[in-house]
């Protein structure tokens, strides 16, 4: 029921609605259920949650070894660089399904891929995606952002070739090549797609074209890029 009462001495005013409150009643009895809520506060209350960033295990948390990022004259092998996102990438880790140890697997892809080739990595200076999501559904935090800050919004990653400048990249820690996601790492995929796609505006629904930041002439682009 919606009753709108004009204030006093202005009768002849026609009514302008700023807020409805609500209140929920019990058909058999006719007593109220619940106190009485503004709309408007339900609504963005319930915006806020659908699109507010999700639970993310920090990379302190998970053990990163942030000396891997620095040379040996202490400066970033791969300094930070933000983008407006306006693609998102999903990708596997490719490796095994079994490992109970999530953060010990996500440390061995770190040094993988920050490593030197010296040393057996890729020397990229830090983990390629933004953000790693476990089985049980636990999100972790990928490429360095800002100091002080857990998976920085636009941060460039290095996790699809040519196409990381204004692409989120996620990968999801195992094979799935032909083993379907757990309905915990699904669940928390969709959750960060979502917070994601609610940040920068995106329609996950929509195709747009994606332009490659080479030359079509760079010899080291792969076939097909």
């Amino acid at each position: 029921m919606i009753q709108i009462i004009p204030k006093e001495g202005k009768e002849n005013v026609d009514p302008r609605v700023k807020d409805i409150r609500i209140f929920f009643v019990n058909s058999r009895d006719e007593q109220k259920i619940a106190a009485k809520k503004s709309l408007w506060k339900t609504l963005f209350d319930d915006a806020d949650a659908a699109t507010s960033k999700p639970n993310v295990v920090s990379r302190a948390n998970w053990g990163a070894d942030e000396s891997l990022r620095y040379d040996t004259t202490g400066k970033e092998v791969w300094p930070r660089e933000y983008q407006t996102v306006t693609h998102m990438v999903v990708h596997h880790t490719n490796t095994s399904n079994s490992d109970p140890d999530y953060e010990a697997a996500i440390r061995a892809i770190y040094a993988y891929h920050a490593k030197p080739a010296s040393q057996g990595g890729r020397g990229w200076g830090d983990i390629a995606y933004n953000a790693l999501i476990a089985p049980n559904g636990t999100i972790y935090e990928g490429r360095k952002g800002k100091d002080g800050d857990v998976l920085t919004e636009g941060v460039v990653g290095d996790h699809a070739y040519f196409f990381n400048y204004g692409s989120f990249g996620v990968s999801m820690i195992g094979n799935y090549d032909q083993k379907a996601l757990t309905s915990q790492a699904r669940n928390s995929l969709v959750q960060m797609l979502a917070y994601t796609a609610g940040y920068w505006n995106i329609d996950p629904a929509a195709k747009k074209d994606f332009v490659r930041n080479y030359e079509y002439s760079d010899p080291t682009v792969p076939k097909g890029l």
